[in-house]
């Protein structure tokens, strides 16, 4: 699953736009265009079952900066078409 969404948040004129990709192993790998920030997150103790819920928890993570930097994640922010 992939999701991409305006947060609204005002870090720029066009708001905040974030990409996340639910990966194979269950893992989360998204990328913030506004601000150039990227990371993976860890697979959720909860199923997926929306695209809601995906976002929620790449927010949550985020905001709480539960996520590290992977090579995965800087190839979404930079070539988002090349990430498998």
């Amino acid at each position: 699953m992939q999701v991409q969404w305006n947060t609204g948040r005002q870090y720029t004129s066009e708001g905040q736009r974030i990409t996340a990709r639910v990966m194979p192993d269950g893992s989360i790998l998204f990328a913030d265009y506004s601000r150039g920030v990227d990371g993976l997150i860890a697979k959720p103790p909860v199923e997926i079952d929306s695209e809601q819920t995906l976002k929620t928890i790449v927010m949550r993570a985020y905001d709480s900066h539960n996520y590290r930097s992977s090579q995965g994640s800087w190839m979404l922010l930079m070539k988002p078409e090349k990430v498998a």
